[in-house]
């Protein structure tokens, strides 16, 4: 499953902008010229991003609603069934959609475009849960099939529940008026399939260093260590066991608390009546006895000196989140969902020879069960096989402009200026290979081009710059 589109509107440096996605995504240009505000939208649809200001609005424009669109394609068979009455034509498309209240509050809400049954639209559009409720009455008299239910979850619940099991003939294609599954189940839904990490451009390594829920080793033990070996039925056990011991030194104390009872009992009825009694007993719960899940800490090693995460330089903290990430896309599909990386200026902290390897990295990385999505001021970043993956901002008139080309493009340009054509765009990709070495994808990163005709022509021209 992976992202095939993403439209923004109304977002920060973005007035509106749709970027057309492949594996490896590059984006480029001057600071300040949006390409991280792509990746920050990216965090608001996945729920990294949950507050929000008018400064998130462009122009600060609360009038108008953020919209960050995502469209997703190549999806598993799981993903297919999950996801069944919102998937058209092997595609899936959900919206984010950021609000600005006359309170100064913002709220954020996910809608899928879905199939939905027309004489329900109303319910899901209700403002409030007291309109829902008469409005499901309404319904119930329509459709006595439909489950009754006292509570506004409960209806939401029962409408769905009729409404998935209709044919797809009675319902049309439509952007559901409710929460896509519900504000948090749908976020759950989409962790079973995808998995979106983002690592900034300066990231806190210390706190990959140990096993969290939310860290990128977290998600790597979760995927590697523990899916290959099952020592959830262990802990089972030892939680059980750890129970039954609690509950009989309870029980071996349980004289106290009877002698305690009856002194207070005692007491109680002496103040109040006769009649009044209490009893005193341990209150048992399943949580009084924790066995949490083993917890993985990691040691780096350089040149006999071992120590934490923190111990070592930004560019081998650097490279541990990245070895991370590497090992965490490895992993097997079918046990892991497919993985999103969002990666600023991969570049950081990085010796050349080092940038260089981890360009080819994330490349291969994004041939697999894998997509990447990078800002970058490197020319190591730029690669002819992924040509139509880099995406060019500018700021123009104070909003971001993003521009990219195609071999197609350049095949009808070239043919255009040469009287010996190109035959297709593989010719016209094996030309450029030849050109796109480090020095000559400078030009992706420049606001002027001055195209010459030799190493003597350049010679001359820095010659004459530099003495301006």
């Amino acid at each position: 499953m992976k992202i095939k589109s993403i439209e923004i509107k109304n977002f920060r440096s973005i007035r509106d902008e749709t970027i057309d996605c492949l594996g490896f995504n590059t984006f480029v240009g001057p600071n300040g010229s949006g390409k991280s505000t792509v990746l920050n939208a990216l965090n608001v649809f996945f729920g990294e991003i949950a507050s929000f200001s008018e400064d998130d609005f462009h122009n600060r424009d609360t009038s108008n609603p953020i919209i960050i669109k995502l469209t997703f394609n190549e999806l598993s068979d799981g993903a297919v069934e999950e996801f069944k009455h919102y998937v058209r034509a092997g595609k899936l498309v959900v919206q984010a959609e950021i609000t600005a209240d006359g309170d100064g509050s913002f709220k954020k809400v996910i809608r899928g475009e879905r199939l939905i049954f027309e004489p329900f639209r109303p319910f899901f559009e209700g403002k409030n849960a007291s309109e829902r409720g008469a409005i499901f009455r309404g319904l119930r008299e329509k459709f006595s099939e439909i489950e009754n239910a006292t509570n506004d979850e409960g209806r939401k619940a029962a409408i769905a529940a009729y409404e998935e099991a209709l044919p797809e003939a009675d319902k049309a294609l439509t952007k559901s008026g409710a929460e896509f599954f519900g504000v948090s189940k749908g976020a759950h839904k989409f962790q079973r399939h995808l998995n979106w990490v983002y690592v900034p451009a300066v990231k806190d390594a210390i706190s990959e260093s140990e096993e969290a829920k939310s860290s990128h080793l977290g998600r790597l033990i979760q995927h590697t260590i523990r899916s290959g070996m099952d020592y959830e039925s262990e802990l089972a056990r030892i939680r059980e066991e750890a129970l039954e011991a609690y509950e009989t030194l309870l029980t071996g104390q349980r004289t106290h608390l009877t002698t305690l009872q009856k002194r207070l009992a005692s007491r109680l009825q002496a103040a109040v009546t006769a009649e009044t009694d209490l009893t005193l007993d341990w209150k048992k719960e399943d949580k009084s006895v924790s066995v949490q899940d083993p917890v993985a800490q990691v040691l780096l090693s350089d040149r006999g000196f071992s120590g934490e995460v923190n111990k070592f330089g930004h560019g081998l903290q650097r490279s541990f989140l990245l070895v991370i990430l590497q090992e965490l896309m490895a992993v097997d599909s079918d046990v892991s969902p497919t993985l999103i990386l969002g990666c600023e200026e991969p570049e950081l902290y990085q010796h050349p020879p080092q940038a260089k390897h981890l360009a080819a990295v994330l490349m291969e990385l994004s041939g697999g069960d894998a997509q990447v999505f990078i800002t970058t001021h490197s020319p190591y970043f730029i690669d002819v096989d992924h040509y139509e993956g880099i995406k060019m901002f500018r700021n123009i008139s104070g909003a971001a402009s993003v521009s990219k080309s195609s071999f197609s493009t350049i095949l009808t340009g070239y043919n255009g200026a040469f009287e010996r054509p190109l035959r297709d765009e593989d010719q016209a990709r094996t030309k450029l290979a030849i050109q796109t070495q480090p020095k000559f994808n400078e030009v992706f990163f420049a606001d002027k081009v001055v195209l010459i005709e030799g190493i003597s022509d350049q010679a001359c021209f820095e010659t004459f710059l530099r003495s301006c």
